[in-house]
């Protein structure tokens, strides 16, 4: 079985909803009080409340800091996170949901990133907001998160920056390419926190096939709402494999395409949510010499995947097709080694034999360190892993 979060932003979703609904979701609030300890945040500790949203009993998250700092640039935060004692996967995701923020808030306002400065974002408690739920998903051992469509509202919202259309315009920046769903109300539903948050750590959709709810439970947000202000967050279980799964393939020729946007293409089809992608030469019209793209996704993603094939490369047209895959049961699980710790992906195949394969960026970080090679590191994670067996 693999194990998954699913969110659902009936109200929309903010970095507190997101990190209360994990806490509620067996999440320990003393381990996350842990995780803060180890920030250079003065006093900072989070309680958890149980509150109520139009009838629904929901958790409320409250962040304490003594000082509430602001006007951050993306370079402090990279070297406070980076220079702490976070477990590697824990600074590593944070830095990515920091520096998606701070793409995107360059794009808006026109400027590079050194010259990004977080205002609300930078501040104490939305930094808390999201170290915290990235250490919350990694506790709960989620190999794998969605998301439902977000709720858009309308008006205006009031920031920094004076008001501006809603949803704010680095907020829709980080929708793009998401299910939305129009909603009739002029407030603030989606923050950049939890927009860059959900985007960035899940995929778009929920669960195929059967699955197990083991835990469920509603983060609260701040206002009261003609609805109930709430995102609820699962945490169950997938089938163990024995069923097919229905993925897409999206292909195309290409036979006036650079090796770099080639590249490029296959980046931001993987930062998009595509589970493989692929060139393979072929031989072409009047004997050109070109690639066939070749990228398997989701449904729900699909849509957006295509879409950046047509903006990013040179065809003319893409190609869609249904496919059933059959995946082994995976697990993530953490080894101590000569090196330090590492975390390896573990496969059953048909016939019970258990197939290992160590974290790439961990162990490329550790033979760095140590001054050795990849292969070694490799060959520590598999021993160990045989040890603890």
């Amino acid at each position: 079985m693999t194990q998954f979060l699913y969110f659902e932003p009936h109200a929309g979703a903010s970095g507190d909803m997101v990190l209360a609904a994990l806490l509620g979701s067996g999440y320990p609030l003393k381990e996350l009080n842990k995780v803060l300890s180890s920030l250079p945040l003065e006093k900072a500790s989070v309680s958890l409340k149980t509150v109520t949203r139009s009838g629904l009993a929901a958790f409320r998250a409250e962040v304490e800091v003594r000082a509430h700092s602001s006007h951050r640039g993306f370079s402090q935060i990279q070297e406070m996170l980076e220079s702490s004692s976070l477990a590697p996967r824990v600074m590593e995701k944070s830095v990515r949901v920091f520096r998606r923020l701070a793409q995107v808030e360059a794009e808006v306002h026109g400027i590079g990133l050194d010259e990004v400065h977080f205002h609300e974002v930078g501040a104490d408690d939305a930094i808390i907001d999201i170290v915290g739920s990235v250490a919350g998903m990694e506790y709960l051992g989620a190999e794998s998160v969605y998301c439902g469509a977000f709720p858009v509202g309308e008006g205006v919202v009031h920031c920094e920056h004076g008001a501006l259309p809603n949803p704010a315009p680095a907020t829709l920046k980080l929708l793009q390419g998401w299910p939305l769903r129009s909603v009739d109300c002029k407030k603030e539903l989606i923050t950049p926190t939890g927009a860059a948050l959900l985007t960035t750590l899940a995929r778009p959709g929920r669960p195929e096939g059967e699955f197990l709810i083991r835990q469920t439970a509603l983060g609260a947000g701040k206002r009261d709402l003609p609805f109930p202000n709430v995102l609820r967050c699962s945490f169950g279980e997938t089938s163990d494999g024995s069923v097919w799964e229905r993925l897409v393939v999206l292909e195309c020729h290409l036979d006036d395409c650079s090796g770099e946007l080639l590249g490029y293409t296959m980046e931001r089809l993987y930062e998009a949510g595509a589970l493989e992608v692929s060139y393979s030469p072929v031989t072409m019209k009047k004997s050109r010499p070109g690639h066939v793209l070749f990228c398997l996704c989701r449904d729900a993603t699909s849509r957006t995947l295509s879409r950046i094939i047509l903006q990013e490369t040179t065809t003319l047209g893409v190609r869609r097709s249904e496919v059933e895959r059959k995946a082994l049961e995976r697990s993530m699980v953490t080894v101590e080694t000569e090196f330090g710790e590492l975390q390896v992906k573990t496969a059953r195949d048909p016939f019970g034999r258990t197939r290992v394969s160590p974290e790439f960026e961990q162990a490329r970080a550790l033979a760095a360190a140590s001054k050795v090679s990849l292969q070694e590191v490799y060959q520590a994670a598999r021993r160990a892993f045989q040890d603890d067996a």
